[in-house]
């Protein structure tokens, strides 16, 4: 009947009434639960009003709301957040635009975008209050808290907190329903229900609030919800009270409530498992899992078709589920040595990252990126040990390679891609340009005394821009599949070919698993804060994986959890120049105990003699430099340091490595050197070597440099792409609450705005303090200026670990350089370097903060300069000069 009647009018070209007649079939369609006919005719309707009304904003917005809303429900969020910002577009301050930001949160938290979310709850709420919409001030409340609660932050949840009980009250001042109270009471029990947050008694206040508000209005799923909520809150506590709260939410429950079902079921596996049941626990995992996608899965068919499920509103749950399963899996094992089991931890866990990397792609926000990889760093850890026990090294290899410097291997294979297809120059600028936009307003929305809110409209309209132009730059790219992610991770098997006889590759893990409990039940939980009868225990491994061209080891590290205590003390000793015979005693026996600890067995030991050694560290470990380690315990006049067995040089993973081997043309003026050597403007002290510094390197190598008020920023960013080997003599710091940054002449550069250059460079010194640290960000390492040249196009970087003295990294890098000239490797003319300033030198110098504060990362070959390529082009030339006259030779002796 409706569609006659719209078609009748089509055929008449009543634009007008059709346009009013289907926004409000739209309407009746939705309510009627024909969600795709609503959008469907909200569609048209749309186009209508685009038709007819190209001037009326708000009538247009309004048409957008429908339309964003329907897809909304229908679970299609990427559409969703289009139209909104599309309504957003029209006018950004009217009332349309408030609630459409409500929205966008509520997409953004729905596809994992945690961050994004939180920042349009934020700008929402600030507005809500200027409109005094209290009823969407509770709305915008709701919704925010269990945003706050997924980012997982002290400081979220008492912001959620706070933002609900201002709802609280204000939903008795706006006479708010029954089902609208329950939903706060539930929300403020979870928040008081999180592990780093537990207050059980506050949480189950809550709960029972919301249960009796539930039985009030006799809703038997906030019913079931409640009593489910009871249980989580018992799971740690008291596991049996736990599954009897399970069991009551279970006969509240409908059967089409896939969601509480998971919950119910997921919540008793937990209980399960954690009373050592692990039968009954596998079985309710797989009832949660099953209840989300529909499918039978069991031990023996326990496979998922994620491209199938990419859309789904469930993919958070059902990674945690697979997560949960995983370890349950390999605690069974433990304790029946069921091989099976093992199999089944490493298969659930594979899947479990697969629908990781899903979210994670969702995800714009680069701390809501930050925020999956922290969460991966718990399952790596887990599948790691689950592939010891099993001995999968090839499994232990993708897991370990996974966790590191991902988001950056995956930066730069995005960045070749876009190479090989040679994007326009303008679509390039116009990223780059909108990025700096974007730096730029987040700096000054802190401090700024303009309005806030209009600084967030428009920093959330800029990132809206850059996300529509990357979405059209990928979609330039359909051979590029988004599920091909893995096309940046190399296999053990690649690595091993890619080696020579002399060179072998050590990869560390170390992750620490979190478990919280009662402390009266266990004294090793610590209490989460003081007073608490709630704790936490961490456990931590660690494991090497030792790879050579035809050799393999696995091999786990004894007394793991004392390993991050015996690193923090030795780089603290050597940071500091010895003073004392005693504090080299002191040192050198840290130095050989960490060395016992991070080579295991002596058959390693005797591996890495006279090897290049290829180092991918871990966690705490990026701040070591292995150099330093003490491989006798016997003292002479100096400590035996691992540098006169081995040649070292650092990666942040193999696939980043992989990736970053995209050799450019080397050009003709290679050197670029900067020295602002007097730093008075910062009351910063002079390097009185800086500058004699960069002309014993001139000496090596042709090319530009600039000294005192030449060194300046603008200098040195448009030089930069122009050069092979990039030398900042300067001051440099990590430690900084901003972020990391490099001093020139006028201006500071930090990690941030590093991220906007570009550069060719074979080679990267950063000859200042601290360039190598900076935040550690768990699974994925240290946010240092070594890290965003890398980002920017670099091969390799060196960088220091601690303050540099002026007089030792002079003599270092005249060393070095020369070394380089000559044709030896980065790693090789280092090393060289390092050991020659040994040699010459005695007593307090050759203290390990003179010496050892540079280390190489990245590619360790020789430099691909015009100089070494004229050695090989001789040494070329000379051969075949002596095979022709072998030729010559030859024929005369026959004839």
């Amino acid at each position: 009947m409706l569609d006659s009647i719209i078609v009748a009018l089509q055929i008449q070209k009543h634009d007008s009434i059709l346009e009013r007649l289907t926004h409000k079939y739209a309407i009746w369609y939705y309510r009627n639960k024909k969600i795709n006919k609503a959008i469907e005719t909200a569609t048209y309707s749309l186009s209508l009003k685009k038709k007819r009304f190209k001037t009326d904003t708000t009538l247009l917005q309004n048409g957008l709301k429908n339309l964003a809303f329907f897809n909304f429900k229908n679970k299609n969020y990427v559409k969703s957040i289009n139209l909104y910002l599309e309504l957003v577009d029209l006018n950004s301050e009217n009332k349309y635009a408030t609630g459409a930001y409500i929205e966008l949160g509520r997409c953004y938290k729905a596809i994992g975008d945690y961050y994004k979310a939180i920042q349009y709850f934020e700008l929402a709420n600030s507005l809500l209050k200027k409109e005094k919409n209290f009823k969407k001030i509770i709305a915008n409340a709701i919704n925010s808290s269990e945003a706050y609660i997924r980012i997982d932050k002290i400081k979220g949840f008492k912001k959620g907190i706070e933002n609900l009980k201002i709802a609280d009250s204000l939903s008795d001042i706006t006479n708010s329903n029954i089902s609208t109270k329950y939903v706060i009471k539930q929300n403020l029990g979870n928040l008081y229900n999180q592990d780093k947050f537990m207050y059980p008694n506050r949480a189950l206040h809550y709960y029972n609030q919301a249960l009796e508000l539930a039985k009030q209005n006799n809703d038997s799923t906030k019913i079931a919800t409640a009593y489910g909520l009871m249980g989580n809150l018992y799971s740690a506590i008291d596991p049996d009270i736990g599954i009897e709260y399970q069991k009551k939410a279970i006969k509240h429950t409908k059967k089409k409530d896939s969601i509480q079902q998971y919950f119910n079921h997921i919540n008793i596996a937990y209980c399960q498992s954690k009373n050592n049941n692990f039968k009954n626990s596998i079985e309710h995992y797989f009832i949660a899992l099953n209840s989300l996608t529909g499918n039978k899965l069991t031990d023996n068919t326990l496979e998922i078709d994620i491209k199938a499920l990419y859309n789904s509103p469930h993919r958070t749950n059902l990674l945690n589920g697979l997560k949960d399963l995983g370890s349950t899996y390999l605690e069974e094992f433990k304790i029946s040595k069921n091989y099976t089991s093992l199999q089944n931890a490493v298969h659930s866990f594979l899947l479990a990252d697969k629908f990781l990397d899903l979210i994670r792609i969702e995800s714009q926000e680069f701390k809501s990126k930050l925020y999956w990889r922290k969460q991966s760093a718990d399952l790596y850890g887990k599948a790691i040990e689950a592939c010891y026990l099993a001995k999968d090294l090839n499994h232990a290899f993708y897991f370990m390679e996974k966790n590191k410097a991902l988001l950056l291997t995956e930066d730069i294979y995005n960045s070749k891609i876009r190479q090989s297809k040679v994007l326009p120059v303008n679509l390039i600028d116009q990223e780059s340009n909108i990025k700096k936009n974007i730096f730029f307003l987040e700096n000054i929305k802190s401090d700024s005394k303009a309005p806030k809110d209009s600084i967030t409209i428009e920093l959330l309209n800029q990132k809206h821009q850059l996300k529509t132009l990357q979405d059209s730059i990928k979609n330039s790219f359909p051979e590029h599949d988004l599920f091909d992610l893995q096309s940046t991770v190399v296999t053990l098997k690649e690595v091993q070919q890619a080696l020579d006889s002399n060179t072998i590759v050590l990869e560390y893990n170390i992750s620490e698993h979190k478990d919280f409990g009662l402390i009266s039940k266990d004294k090793k939980y610590i209490p989460i804060y003081k007073g608490s009868d709630y704790g936490i225990k961490t456990t931590t491994n660690a494991y090497v994986l030792y790879i050579s061209k035809h050799n393999l080891q696995f091999i786990a590290i004894e007394e793991a959890s004392q390993l991050k205590e015996e690193i923090s003390s030795l780089v603290q000793q050597a940071s500091i120049p010895f003073k004392t015979k005693k504090d080299l005693v002191s040192f050198s026996n840290i130095a050989h105990k960490a060395y016992n600890m991070l080579f295991p067995t002596q058959e390693l030991k005797e591996e890495i003699k006279n090897k290049n050694v290829k180092i991918i560290p871990d966690n705490y470990l990026n701040y070591l430099p292995f150099e330093i380690l003490v491989t006798s315990p016997s003292i002479s006049k100096k400590p035996n340091y691992l540098i006169y067995d081995s040649e070292i040089s650092y990666v942040y993973s193999y696939s980043f490595l992989k990736n970053t081997k995209n050799p450019g043309r080397v050009k003709d003026n290679s050197f670029l050197g900067i020295a602002p050597h007097n730093f008075d403007s910062y009351n910063m002290t002079t390097l009185e070597n800086s500058v004699q510094e960069l002309f014993n390197i001139k000496n090596c190598f042709d090319g530009d440099i600039y000294i005192d008020n030449q060194a300046t920023k603008k200098e040195f960013l448009n030089k930069l792409s122009h050069h092979n080997i990039i030398h900042l003599a300067t001051h440099a710091d990590a430690l900084d609450s901003i972020s990391p940054w490099i001093a020139f002449k006028d201006y500071k550069l930090n990690l941030e705005e590093l991220y906007f250059t570009k550069n060719h460079a074979d080679l990267v010194v950063l000859s200042g303090c601290n360039t190598l640290k900076g935040k550690q960000e768990t699974g994925e390492g240290v946010m240092s200026l070594a890290r965003g040249f890398f980002h920017s196009g670099a091969k390799s970087v060196i960088s220091s670990l601690w303050n540099v003295d002026d007089s030792s990294t002079t003599y270092i890098m005249n060393d070095f350089y020369n070394n380089l000239k000559k044709g030896q490797s980065k790693s090789e003319a280092l090393r060289n370097a390092k050991l020659s300033y040994l040699q010459n030198h005695s007593l307090s110098e050759t203290s390990p903060h003179f010496w050892a504060t540079f280390i190489l990362s990245g590619d360790a070959s020789p430099l691909q300069s015009k100089y070494n390529l004229r050695t090989k082009y001789l040494f070329l030339s000379l051969l075949l000069l002596a095979l022709l006259f072998s030729v010559i030779f030859y024929k005369k002796y026959k004839r």
